[in-house]
């Protein structure tokens, strides 16, 4: 099943996406995230993070996607970050 997680760009050009998985009954396993920063006049970078420890990054951001292997498994107690 796909998700769709959106945030809002500041005035500073930063934003953040927390994705948590908060059914204990069921683990995500993700295995690629694409990044869409829309209409931008210089290209950005999206650090993907997961309980604060680097995951990997995008080369460009905008229309770029990060994928596996390694799948990344989002548990209860997980918070993945795009930042």
């Amino acid at each position: 099943m796909f998700r769709q997680f959106s945030g809002s760009i500041d005035n500073s050009g930063n934003a953040t996406v927390t994705i948590e998985n908060n059914n204990a009954a069921m683990e995500w396993d993700i295995y690629q995230i694409s990044c869409t920063c829309g209409n931008m006049a210089a290209s950005c970078i999206v650090v993907l993070s997961i309980n604060g420890a680097f995951l990997c990054s995008t080369p460009q951001g905008s229309m770029d996607t990060a994928t596996g292997p390694p799948d990344v498994i989002l548990n209860v107690s997980d918070i993945l970050t795009a930042q």
